[in-house]
């Protein structure tokens, strides 16, 4: 669930500073979305015009602008990227769009039949279509927030892998976890399920990202005890071992929400891109 601390309500013998109100939507299945809307608290408060509402959310963590950081393989090793890098080319971000709004995440061969099928998230559901049939639905219970194609248990078939926020018991704290979705045995199912992982992870993607032509996985992970305005988040480069993933490489510190990867002109490794 989502808890909001010390709201209080709209009048203390205090000063008139900016405050923040909540409008909260749900419905049979919980928790929709969250919005802040910012005030100025009185007997009869007064809500901020849409422009100075977002002006005064944006001030709640300090980034100046949006930013990206681009990492590259090179020479047996990740670094930074001092190449100046074309905001205009990336994806869309996002972390940026409605949480109602389906993200078309892409099309794969799941089932090695020569026919691609079309996966798609949509408030915090995962859905898999043959053609226009849809053929798998991720359980209700999870909060898929990512996900991405690719081969990341490095088997030579195409899986769907997810980064699920979830309870691992009723009650429990909220965790996260990467799940990978294959087809076997003449069905769509889960093939492996990561355990709750140490850091809070943000986001996820596969990608070969080391030229060594099979795929890694990588993640932002921001540590446990940090707050998501921390600048405490990393890029998170790992491969599979067999029966999960080992952490091959991790960025300095930065504060990181998504990622993407760039195919830059003239090479066949892609950039990771972190934001």
């Amino acid at each position: 669930g989502f808890i909001a601390y010390s709201l209080g309500n709209f009048l203390f013998d205090q000063p008139r500073t900016p405050g923040l109100g909540l409008w909260i939507r749900i419905d049979k299945k919980g928790l929709i979305d969250v919005h802040g809307l910012p005030l100025r608290p009185g007997v009869h408060p007064e809500w901020f015009a849409p422009d100075k509402a977002a002006a005064q959310l944006r001030g709640l963590c300090p980034l100046n602008k949006p930013r990206a950081t681009t990492f590259s393989f090179d020479a047996g090793h990740y670094a930074v990227r001092d190449t100046p890098l074309n905001q205009s080319a990336l994806p869309d971000n996002v972390c940026a769009e409605h949480p109602l709004t389906t993200r078309e995440i892409g099309r794969i061969d799941m089932k090695g039949d020569g026919e691609t099928e079309r996966v798609t998230l949509s408030n915090g559901t995962l859905h898999v279509f043959e053609g226009e049939r849809e053929v798998y639905t991720s359980h209700p219970s999870w909060q898929v927030v990512d996900a991405s194609l690719g081969d990341p248990n490095r088997d030579g078939r195409f899986e769907v892998t997810m980064l699920l926020w979830k309870q691992d018991t009723p009650g429990a704290p909220v965790t996260t976890h990467p799940f990978i979705l294959g087809y076997r045995g003449g069905q769509y199912k889960v093939i492996w399920g990561g355990s709750a992982t140490p850091a809070w992870v943000q986001a996820l993607g596969v990608a070969d990202v080391d030229g060594d032509s099979q795929d890694e996985l990588v993640t932002i992970e921001r540590d446990a005890d940090a707050s998501p305005c921390d600048e405490r988040s990393r890029v998170v480069v790992m491969k599979w071992n067999g029966w999960g993933f080992t952490r091959q490489w991790a960025s300095h510190y930065g504060q990181y929400n998504d990622l993407a990867f760039l195919q830059p002109e003239g090479s066949s490794i892609p950039l990771i891109v972190a934001r």
